[in-house]
């Protein structure tokens, strides 16, 4: 309930002037009768007197009059209450055009005046659902149909409005669904008929039409042999249209080489029910999987067979209660023993927990141990193992694990678990470690290669986010030379590039560091700025990895959007395939990928960029705010990927499809955030159509990197990125379906800093430039379109540097000699391809296009425009010899139709649908 009590607006020096030049006050009390209560003094006139008496339109709430005297202030009463609306002030007149202070103000009194309260009614919400879309929907009472999808629907309106709803169910699952009636937040039923008509209280509501389904009887069998399953599992549970998930339990025994995929109607293979996460949604059996049941309160029972996928895993597994302990590993896998082993932190849906004697007590290589792992026994690792404890493992867990003898002292922990371990054991001492595409490189620094490598990853990934140290000053990682060859004396230098002598410190360009920061290119938004402390007689290096950024509420996250002054997006490409129909079924290449712990987005990027599937940390209950954000919109974005993934693309298509489509999806659902480029080259004099940023002109670097746009947030969530955001978007989609991609930083045609992609297709590297390939349009004052093009999709090195492009130089990647040439290869006809050579040709594929864009128009509405590119590659002019009429630009540059090159045509709505 809303109330109004307690306030009073003070008019100061409010001249009211009398014939006789005395200004004229009173003070004066409310007398409101109502359900809050509460009664007011009444201060008595005194000689010669004016009255204001209140009229408050509220029947029971009643104001005092006023006795204008001789003093010079006067006090309104403002304390008013009443249900479901706000108190706006008073007025001399009913129609409300002067206020009573306005009118003492200007006016002289000479008579007795009447005041007259104001109210606002107060906009309240109703929140409106069904418990089940596929059960019924909602009509509103202009028989509008809402919250058909699942999703609230939120509803305004104002205290006494009369509102009704009518839940309709789906005629044709009557005999499933028996609909419960109206419910409010609180689970009470409100209202058991389909018809809710009630007149609006003075609160906000939520309110769901509940369907029920009639009741299941499951029976679930879950053994090995699903073709030999006679031990079923009775579940009564749940009903028709539920949503629940229900895994199998784990058989006594071991379990080589078989993973939980998921509930079927049949024994073997068939239709599944619920995938490998034992997720039902909705669930809704067909009859023919339905039979009578004579039980008691159960309506239908079913069968289920869980179906056991094999797998080849390099561990054995076994069970310890209802989840997994690792055995052993199949050395028979290997002909010769494997540098590493990662074990997983889950198998077939349940946590991998513990690590059983001898498992790894023939193994002499590396084990990755993940953080679910809290049991390690004796002896469980032969002397020469190696075991790396990796980013989500809390020290505090394996410790006495590790105190009694785990068979091993080569341990280590990457350098995120072992900062934090550090910080809240005192005793904590052994060696810190980064693994990335190249290699596993730990703190005691050997070379080079491996110095940058960790501090690469200690930039990246924010390390100096995690303040651990003293008085948050940053984060502390000491780097260990003794075994790197430089003298002591000479650590500073090399690795710094600075000089301390008695006249202060000198500062050279060249050092390790620098090659480090520099070789990041655009693939860090960060500022380099750091602290440092040395120790000369232990060749040891403290490095302070600080929090640059400007909010400490943005840092560890991209948290920031730029708002306002974008084009909306012109969907629609000619040629582009049917969305796949067997996508929710798809298993994704980077599945099989070994794990990499990550807790944001820039994390996740460095992760699959290395060739790993990210494993998404956990946080404790005291985290910050903007850490438990981080991780879960890095978890957003991934699914995201996963989900688009899976509408485009089929386990059918080929490596290229699967690439075009992942170009053209990004490109047609993004617009490139030409504000947040200005805004990071620091112009500062934004146009007016591109909004006001000036509160954010002349941030640097750490505060830029707050911004979504540069991150896959702005791709995934926002919809709008620059060239870094989109290139990560690109290579997170790109090793999701197993290719190997990675970012590439330079400068373009312009001489501008950019980013784009190379990819590996078929053996060869390709680039890939989703930002120069996509562009927005003037094609008349008003009209602004996004245009796609394929001119810079799977190019060499040499197609690019022709074009004006200047790469850095990495050296960790191979030149992209591949180039696919798509227009030649790209045929729309059984005779005619994209590379136009002929007039009969461009006739032929553009009117091939006027029927797609016909189809295209008639299924979008509100579209306009629609694209296709063609490379013109004959000597007469760009021509047309069909009565339509088109647009066209060049975005490979060429200035006259005549001219060789690329261009996008325009189909407009009303040149094509006439």
């Amino acid at each position: 309930m809303h109330c109004y009590s307690g306030k009073v607006t003070r008019f100061l020096a409010v001249a009211a002037v009398l014939a006789l030049a005395v200004a004229l006050t009173a003070l004066a009390a409310c007398n409101i009768t109502d359900d809050k209560g509460g009664n007011g003094g009444t201060l008595r006139p005194v000689g010669n007197s004016y009255t204001i008496s209140f009229e408050t339109g509220v029947q029971g709430v009643e104001c005092d009059d006023i006795i204008l005297t001789s003093s010079t202030q006067i006090i309104l009463p403002d304390n008013l209450y009443r249900r479901g609306y706000e108190f706006a002030g008073w007025y001399i007149d009913e129609d409300y055009t002067t206020t009573l202070s306005d009118f003492l103000i200007s006016n002289a009194v000479s008579e007795n005046i009447v005041a007259y309260a104001k109210w606002e009614p107060v906009e309240y919400t109703l929140n409106i659902s069904v418990n089940n879309p596929k059960a019924g929907y909602i009509l509103d009472d202009g028989n509008e149909k809402i919250a058909e999808d699942g999703a609230e629907e939120e509803i305004a309106f104002t205290y006494g409005t009369d509102l009704s709803f009518t839940a309709v169910g789906d005629q044709t699952k009557s005999e499933y669904y028996s609909f419960m009636g109206w419910y409010d937040e609180d689970g009470n039923q409100v209202q058991g008929t389909n018809e809710y008509a009630f007149r609006a209280p003075a609160e906000d509501i939520r309110l769901q039409a509940r369907w029920r389904g009639v009741q299941l009887k499951i029976n679930f069998y879950y053994d090995l042999d699903s073709s030999d399953a006679e031990t079923p599992d009775p579940v009564t549970d749940h009903c028709y249209g539920d949503t629940f998930i229900y895994l199998p339990e784990l058989p006594e025994t071991e379990i080589e080489g078989l993973s939980f995929g998921g509930w079927s109607y049949d024994k073997l293979g068939g239709t599944l029910a619920a995938s490998g996460d034992g997720a039902f949604t909705d669930f809704e059996p067909d009859d023919s999987h339905l039979k009578p049941s004579y039980e008691s309160g159960i309506v239908y029972e079913l069968d289920l067979y869980a179906q056991w996928d094999k797998v080849e895993s390099e561990f054995i597994f076994g069970s310890v209660g209802n989840e997994y302990i690792v055995n052993g590993w199949h050395s028979d896998y290997y002909d010769e023993e494997p540098e590493s082993l990662h074990i997983p932190a889950s198998y077939s849906n349940k946590a991998v927990v513990a690590i059983n004697e001898g498992a790894f007590d023939d193994y002499t290589g590396k084990v990755f141990v993940p953080g679910s792992v809290t049991s390690i026994a004796d002896g469980a690792f032969s002397e020469r193992t190696e075991v790396f404890f990796e980013a989500d493992t809390d020290y505090q867990n394996v410790s006495e694990s590790l105190i009694t003898g785990i068979g091993t002292e080569n341990i280590y922990f990457n350098i995120i678990a072992g900062l934090k371990a550090a910080d809240v054991v005192q005793t904590f001492d052994y060696p810190m470690y980064v693994e990335n595409g190249k290699g596993i490189y730990d703190t005691e620094i050997n070379s080079e290669e491996e110095f940058i490598a960790v501090y690469q990853y200690c930039w990246l990934y924010n390390i100096g986010s995690l303040n651990l140290g003293a008085e948050s000053s940053g984060t502390k990682v000491t780097f260990d030379f003794s075994e790197s060859g430089l003298q002591s004396d000479e650590i500073l230098k090399v690795v710094l590039g600075i000089t301390e002598t008695a006249g202060g410190v000198t500062q050279f360009e060249d050092s390790w560091v620098s090659t480090a920061i520099g070789s990041l290119g655009l693939k860090s938004n960060t500022a380099s700025t750091y602290g440092w402390s040395y120790v000369p007689e232990k060749s040891e290096l403290m490095v302070f990895f600080k929090d640059l950024s400007e909010d400490k509420n943005d840092s560890y996250v991209a948290s920031k959007k730029t708002e306002g002054g974008y084009y909306q997006l012109q969907a629609g490409a000619a040629f582009t395939k049917e969305l796949s129909e067997d996508g929710s079924m798809r298993r994704f290449p980077i599945d099989d990928a070994p794990e990499y712990v990550v807790y944001n987005s820039e994390q996740l990027v460095y992760a699959v960029e290395n060739g790993f599937k990210p494993r998404f940390g956990t946080l404790s209950e005291s985290a910050a705010k903007h850490e438990k954000d981080a991780l879960e919109s890095a978890k957003d974005v991934w699914w995201r990927a996963r989900e688009i993934l899976r509408g485009i693309n089929s386990s059918d298509d080929s490596d290229f499809e699967k690439l075009l489509a992942i170009h053209d999806y990004i490109a047609l659902n993004n617009i490139y955030d030409s504000k947040l480029y200005r805004l990071s080259e620091d112009e500062g004099d934004l146009s007016e159509d591109e909004g006001d940023l000036s509160e954010d002109e002349g941030v640097d670097a750490a505060a830029l990197s707050g911004y979504r746009g540069f991150n896959l947030e702005g791709v995934f969530i926002d919809g709008k990125a620059v060239c870094d955001g989109i290139t990560k978007a690109f290579m997170l989609m790109a090793r999701i379906e197993g290719f190997e991609c990675v970012r590439i930083t330079g400068k373009n045609s312009e001489g501008v800093g950019h980013a784009w992609n190379k990819v590996k297709l078929d053996g060869k590297w390709y680039n890939v430039d989703v930002t120069g390939d996509d562009s927005l349009t003037k094609i008349s004052k008003e009209n602004v379109i996004e245009t796609l093009s394929h001119d810079k999709f799977l190019v060499s090195d040499a197609f690019l540097e022709e074009k004006g492009y200047v790469e850095d130089d990495y050296g960790f990647i191979d030149a992209a000699s591949g180039n696919y040439d798509f227009y030649k290869k790209l045929s729309v006809t059984n005779l005619y391809d994209l590379y136009i050579e002929s007039e009969e040709e461009m006739k032929a594929v553009a009117e091939e296009a006027l029927e797609d864009a016909r189809a295209y128009f008639k299924e979008n509405e509100a579209a306009e425009c629609f694209t296709f590119d063609v490379y013109w590659a004959a000597a007469g002019c760009f021509t047309l010899g069909i009565d339509i009429s088109y647009s066209s630009i060049t975005p490979s540059g060429t200035s006259d139709t005549c001219e060789q090159g690329v261009y996008v045509i325009i189909w407009e709505r009303g040149n094509v649908m006439k």
